[in-house]
């Protein structure tokens, strides 16, 4: 596979490993073979031309929202972004955050950080996460510079069009949620059944394909059942019956059918009295596309209560109470749109992990949750999930993805292998999928347990100290 000395990846293309990535490294451009490779030389670039795009088709629509001298400001946001996507194209050094909001201080130090560790960050020679995570915070940092525009979410439009476009597996998936909530108890077989469809509704991702995404119908999800990797939706259920506290976090991913599905859920669990609370954690920035942020729940719960059909109508309007009387609630975080491993947690926000250590239950959804959570590590396939979850456990857990990227653990031996023979991008096409269980806790220790843990280690081996610093 050869560029021509043409192509802006050119220059850059030379610079990388003509290899896979190997086992047990962070996920990386610098290897050429990797879906991390196409991911910044092809999905990144495209992603930002549509984004151009959809601005410029929108903007008399955006000029009557914001006002005239809104339509200004388009233009000077497009120049921004095509900079930007030339800059990735040609592998420049990343940049600062310019920014006056507490998160660039901090994608800021990160990128000194790598700086110190690999050399100079550049899209194909650093992290893959932080690539991404990066892109997506300059986007935004473009319309934080406008005075008319600074709300403005540059996804909405796509979001409320990827709600339309799954309007017949969103009914289909609210009429099987009628359908089992004619039994008054909590059933397995039924929850089992619901946490399915949640797990293939996390197909519908715009950042893997920009050019929309098409639903998943009943009559789908029995062909698909039998490429669930890992099925541990039995010891979800299990877990659930345990009286370790009355609330669970559902960390959420894209909008459209797969938020449906995670209300879904959420509604036969509060039903079905399995538990009281509900948070529903969402992005506090525009992200990967079609991740949920707080105004998409609320314009998506107001679209169904003013639907023609009754169900929709009917549940929508339900949901929007339960919102209201703090039966289920709307969490933001600027954690979640940091470029960092979810282990890192401990050392960005603590406040985080204390409230998520009250949950009796963990649910993360989608692909970029399930590389945070496993470290952004190409694992060997059959690490157990609490080897590649590392120091983050602070409760119960599930992870449910459709597999978009070459990353995963917990796989029966010989499994990934014989997949790599019958389908060569199972890693990455979205029909494969897990729902992972790891019942790995550790508690978040002080200040004081933390330096005394840290003494004890540098008593024992002092020439670790370093390694301490991560706890």
């Amino acid at each position: 596979m050869a560029l021509k000395a043409s192509h802006p990846c050119f220059c850059a293309y030379n610079r990388t490993m003509d290899l896979r990535t190997p086992r047990n490294v962070k996920l990386t451009a610098f290897f050429r073979r990797s879906f991390a490779f196409r991911t910044i030389r092809d999905r990144l670039p495209v992603i930002l031309t549509k984004t151009i795009d959809r601005l410029s088709q929108k903007k008399d629509d955006i000029a009557r929202e914001y006002g005239t001298e809104a339509r200004d400001e388009i233009k000077t946001v497009v120049g921004k972004l095509s900079r930007l996507k030339y800059e990735i194209q040609t592998n420049k050094p990343l940049k600062n955050i310019r920014s006056p909001a507490t998160d660039a201080t901090i994608y800021n130090d990160y990128i000194r950080e790598r700086d110190g560790m690999e050399g100079v960050p550049t899209p194909f020679h650093t992290i893959w996460l932080l690539v991404e995570c990066y892109m997506y915070r300059k986007i935004w940092e473009a319309f934080e510079k406008t005075k008319y525009l600074r709300e403005f979410d540059p996804f909405r439009f796509s979001k409320e069009e990827l709600f339309q476009s799954a309007l017949p597996q969103i009914k289909e998936t609210i009429a099987h949620l009628q359908k089992l909530s004619g039994n008054p108890l909590a059933n397995k077989e039924d929850f089992c059944s619901l946490l399915e469809v949640n797990l293939w509704s996390n197909k519908g991702d715009l950042s893997l394909s920009p050019d929309g995404v098409q639903p998943i119908l009943a009559a789908q999800l029995g062909q698909l059942s039998k490429n669930i990797l890992i099925n541990d939706s039995e010891k979800v259920w299990n877990a659930l019956q345990s009286s370790d506290g009355d609330t669970i976090d559902i960390v959420c991913d894209n909008a459209g059918a797969e938020l449906l599905s995670d209300l879904c859920v959420a509604h036969y669990l509060t039903e079905k009295k399995m538990v009281e609370k509900i948070n529903f954690h969402v992005k506090s920035l525009p992200w990967f596309v079609s991740d949920v942020m707080p105004n998409d729940l609320k314009w998506m719960l107001e679209e169904m209560s003013r639907n023609e059909d009754e169900l929709l109508k009917f549940f929508g309007s339900m949901w929007i109470e339960n919102f209201k009387n703090g039966r289920w609630s709307i969490k933001t975080s600027d954690f979640w749109t940091l470029p960092v491993e979810f282990e890192m947690m401990h050392k960005y926000d603590r406040e985080l992990y204390k409230n998520l250590s009250l949950s009796k239950l963990i649910i993360f959804k989608g692909d970029l949750n399930y590389r945070k959570l496993l470290r952004e590590i190409f694992w060997s396939p059959t690490t157990p999930i609490g080897i590649a979850q590392g120091q983050f456990a602070p409760s119960k857990m599930c992870a449910i993805r459709t597999c978009k990227a070459e990353i995963i653990c917990g796989l029966s031996e010989g499994l990934a292998e014989k997949l790599d023979v019958e389908d060569p991008s199972w890693m990455e096409s979205g029909n494969y999928g897990v729902i992972q269980f790891s019942d790995k806790i550790v508690p978040l220790m002080d200040k004081e347990e933390l330096d005394n843990l840290k003494d004890m280690f540098h008593y024992w081996n002092p020439k670790h100290q370093d390694s301490m610093n991560m706890i």
